[in-house]
């Protein structure tokens, strides 16, 4: 049997499948509440907006700066700004590469934890590795689950008595060596 395992916390708000029950692959065995999971989307949305409307006002801000250094340049040429001013003005805009390149990191960060966000509400769903028997429920609805709890054992479709044959055509394999050539059956069971 296969233990199938919460991946995300929260309240069990529905269990379909019953002890006993056969599944497909991919069938709801377990539905974890979503809405707590979906604030959590819902946040990191925000805040990935939030990240990249400073992306555009450090932008701005480098634009501006960078402005203000060549202006203090043209002047210079004619000695009618101080030293003072001009490496003000240069500092100015390595503070302003400083801030957009932090900014840029935030709205990464932003983005991993939005991609986070959709994974666990879609591991919400609790499915069915493969297709199988429902051999014992470990929770109920209602219950809580952290990450790892055992939800589910799943048995295979296949039971321990099934058999496929095979048809192995040795001549092509070097590792099975037929008589004379000749095609072989091979029997393997599957349980």
């Amino acid at each position: 049997a296969t233990t199938v395992r919460a991946e995300v916390s929260g309240i069990v708000q529905a269990m379909p499948a019953r002890e006993g029950t056969q599944v497909q692959g991919e069938a709801l065995l377990v539905q974890v509440d979503e809405r707590d999971l979906r604030l959590v989307l819902r946040r990191s949305q925000a805040l990935s907006l939030q990240a990249s409307a400073a992306i555009k006002r450090h932008e701005a801000n480098l634009a501006k700066a960078k402005d203000l250094v060549r202006r203090l340049q043209r002047l210079d040429k004619d000695k009618l700004v101080s030293v003072e001013s001009l490496d003000n003005a240069r500092i100015a805009v390595q503070v302003a590469e400083a801030a957009l390149a932090e900014a840029r990191g935030q709205a990464a960060l932003r983005h991993v934890e939005q991609l986070t966000a959709r994974r666990d509400l879609a591991r919400a769903k609790i499915l069915a590795p493969f297709a199988g028997r429902v051999s014992r429920r470990h929770v109920e609805v209602g219950d809580r689950v952290a990450v790892g709890t055992p939800v589910a054992e799943l048995v295979g479709a296949f039971p321990d008595e099934t058999e496929v044959a095979l048809r192995v055509y040795g001549h092509r394999h070097p590792a099975i060596r037929p008589q004379a050539n000749t095609d072989s059956e091979l029997v393997v069971p599957l349980g």
